[in-house]
Order: structure tokens, then C-alpha cells, then sequence
């Protein structure tokens, strides 16, 4: 019963995901509290962070190469 109820909640949160990403410092996170907002970047301080909503069968990569490479991957799992 406990882990079922586990589950659930993960599936929950998983529904409201975000992708925030700052467009200064492209500082950036998943996000499972739909309703936060970031007035600031976390890291740099700078302006408040984009975000994006996934979906319970979406994806992101992020890949970093060099010192100022970065490339964002979205996509979809198939289930």
C-alpha cells in the first residue's frame, strides 16, 4: 500500500515538471513545483528564469562541451 501511494506521488509530481533555464548564465533545472517562480537567477542573480512544462512522457538532455558549448535535447519516451 506504501509504495503504491509512492508511486502515485511520483507520477503526481511528474505531471507538473518544468524545465527552467536562466538566459543569462543558462544556469538550468527540473522543476516538479509547477507553480514556483524564480524572480532571480539562482546562480548568477540575474534576470528571472524561463520555463518550460514537460510532459509525463518527455525528456531533456543537456550536454556541455568546452567552455561554451551547451546543446538541449527534448524529446519523447516511447512507452
Amino acid at each position: 500500500m506504501a509504495s503504491q501511494q509512492l508511486i502515485n506521488g511520483y507520477k503526481k509530481r511528474m505531471q507538473k515538471a518544468n524545465f527552467v533555464i536562466c538566459s543569462s548564465c543558462f544556469w538550468c533545472a527540473t522543476c516538479f513545483d509547477a507553480g514556483k517562480e524564480f524572480p532571480a537567477c539562482p546562480a548568477c542573480k540575474g534576470s528571472p528564469v524561463d520555463s518550460l512544462p514537460i510532459s509525463e512522457n518527455e525528456f531533456y538532455k543537456v550536454e556541455i562541451a568546452g567552455n561554451r558549448n551547451i546543446e538541449l535535447s527534448f524529446g519523447r519516451s516511447e512507452r
